[in-house]
């Protein structure tokens, strides 16, 4: 009879730690998946930036130069903080 609630004990104690792992498992996996969409929101945006400035040309160049009304610089101010927010 002791033998087998001996049995019964580490029966139990063996489906708590399955439980504790199941948690952990789940929990870890949650976060994972919230980093691989944050990744793929920084790439996405990695992306917008490089395509943006690969289209940069003399004239872009130096109309955001330009000293007296500076739109374009202020155009590309707003964007690089408008993609730092998102990123955030």
């Amino acid at each position: 009879m002791d033998r087998f609630k001996e049995t019964i004990a580490t029966l139990k104690g063996v489906e708590s730690d399955r439980d504790t792992v199941r948690r952990n498992y789940e929990e870890l996996s949650a976060k994972y998946d919230k980093c691989a969409d944050n990744n793929d929101q920084l790439y996405q945006i990695s992306n917008t930036v490089l395509d943006r400035y690969s289209n940069v040309g003399f004239f872009t160049k130096a109309s955001a130069a330009e000293p007296f009304t500076r739109i374009t610089r202020t155009r590309i101010d707003n964007l690089a903080i408008e993609y730092h927010l998102r990123a955030e």
